[in-house]
């Protein structure tokens, strides 16, 4: 028990970036709303939204 907190505390100090992608696309089926978002961690990315209330959407990153 006494290595561990010093073990954990020095887990949360080191400093790690986060190099996540990701894109989301929701419908609401009773009132036809269609929403995304997305986002990318190359700088300079291109995030492309082709959305069609009623029907659905793409979502395209390069």
């Amino acid at each position: 028990m006494k290595i561990t907190f010093p073990i954990i505390f020095g887990l949360f100090l080191i400093k790690i970036s986060a190099q996540d992608t990701f894109s989301i696309v929701a419908v609401d089926q009773e009132t036809g709303e269609v929403g995304s978002a997305g986002a990318s961690c190359i700088n300079g990315s291109i995030i492309i939204s082709d959305v069609h209330p009623g029907v659905g959407a793409i979502h395209t990153q390069s």
